[in-house]
């Protein structure tokens, strides 16, 4: 070939390769969902309670969304009233933040009537999808009986990773023996849950009294 047909032709290969425009890769429904929660950095210690993100912080996940990444039964280890919320509640993207090299955390809020459930949907980085979700907090019931839990997030065993703490207060009315009235009763509960190849793995704990003490919870 002519040396001159030859660069020319050379030339306009690599303007067509360069030029062409290069189709990006369309986002998994998954990816998309992930997408919408804001990135920040785990503190040392995260509360979470009913009321520990504002209003701004909300940022509502479109149905659509929802339903295309298929995550249905892990919302509804959140909140049972996840694929049931009426006009007045509604799901809310909080934040996504770092559990481990291999797994993201991306908090939650779900309101039902006055209900105020949290909890964390678990990205797995490598496969890229959420495989698992934990509650961390809830304020649920009736006239009959309430029940309020919250977490902390923080490094209990030292070894670098963030564990849960939960805590559970339950109040409810009791009906008397005699059948003539009610008696109120209080109940106090905390668990531990050791973070534990890629999930919260229960733990026992020494002192519960204590840890009930230290960590209090309120209406």
């Amino acid at each position: 070939m002519n040396p001159i047909y030859l660069c020319v032709f050379s030339i306009c290969s690599i303007f067509l390769i360069y030029c062409h425009p290069i189709k990006s890769k369309k986002p998994s429904p998954s990816d998309q969902l992930l997408q919408i929660f804001p990135t920040t950095s785990l503190s040392d210690t995260l509360h979470v309670w009913r009321e520990a993100f504002s209003e701004k912080a909300h940022i509502p996940i479109p149905d659509s969304v929802l339903q295309a990444a298929s995550v249905d039964s892990l919302l509804a280890v959140i909140s049972p009233y996840a694929s049931d919320i009426d006009e007045l509640g509604g799901i809310y993207a909080i934040s996504q933040f770092d559990l481990s090299h291999h797994t993201r955390a991306c908090l939650v809020q779900i309101h039902y009537s006055w209900y105020r459930h949290l909890g964390i949907l678990l990205w797995e980085k490598d496969r890229h999808r959420f495989t698992s979700a934990v509650q961390l907090s809830l304020l649920d019931g009736g006239d009959g009986g309430q029940a309020l839990t919250e977490s902390w997030l923080f490094d209990w065993d030292g070894d670098g990773d963030h564990d849960q703490l939960l805590r559970t207060h339950t109040h409810a009315m009791i009906p008397t023996e005699e059948g003539d009235g009610f008696r109120e009763l209080d109940e106090d509960h905390v668990a531990l849950f050791i973070w534990d190849k890629e999930t919260f793995q229960p733990s026992p704990l020494p002192d519960t009294t204590g840890l009930i003490a230290r960590f209090q919870i309120d209406w």
